[in-house]
């Protein structure tokens, strides 16, 4: 067994799941289980050191736990230095507790504007399948009643255009 992280994820598009090593270019595997997926990627990963050994490529090293000491330098500008020192002292806090305090609130923020777009995204794609869906109906209603008119009046028809968008568009066309 290798020393490489794998990190392994369900892929919808393959119904399968898929085992990925990202220290050696993501070379990846899939298996009906995750377990199977991460046996395929073992082997997997031993044909791509062989290549690597083969061909006389430096071979990656394995990944590693990253540890944080919670402690780093930033520089920023004067102005921007100023105003933080002046905000600490007036809220009667010490400039590290006013930063960490601040960095704690955008990440709060920024998670929460996630999470928040991923709801929308939603939202809006329900909306749509339920706005294509009413109108389909109503053409189809249309139609119909317009069907037993003999004046050959101009019926509504729906068609979809933009793979991504899921927009849809009303063309007129002779019934």
């Amino acid at each position: 067994m290798s020393h490489y992280s794998i990190k392994v994820s369900w892929s919808d598009q393959d119904a399968m799941f898929v085992a990925v090593c990202p220290a050696l270019g993501d070379v990846s595997a899939l298996g009906e289980t995750a377990q199977r997926a991460v046996a395929e990627l073992e082997q997997a990963i031993e044909l791509a050191l062989e290549t690597y050994e083969s061909e006389g490529w430096p071979i990656p090293e394995p990944d590693s736990m990253e540890e944080y000491s919670g402690q780093f330098r930033l520089r920023l500008p004067r102005s921007l230095h100023a105003w933080l020192a002046h905000e600490a002292e007036r809220q009667g806090i010490s400039l590290n507790s006013l930063v960490s305090s601040v960095l704690a609130h955008a990440q709060g923020a920024a998670e929460t504007r996630v999470a928040m777009t991923e709801e929308v995204s939603a939202a809006i794609t329900a909306l749509r399948t339920s706005l294509a869906t009413t109108m389909s109906d109503a053409i189809v209603e249309v139609s119909a009643d317009s069907s037993t008119s003999s004046d050959h009046e101009l019926q509504p028809d729906i068609q979809q255009y933009g793979s991504s968008s899921n927009t849809f568009r009303l063309v007129r066309s002779a019934g």
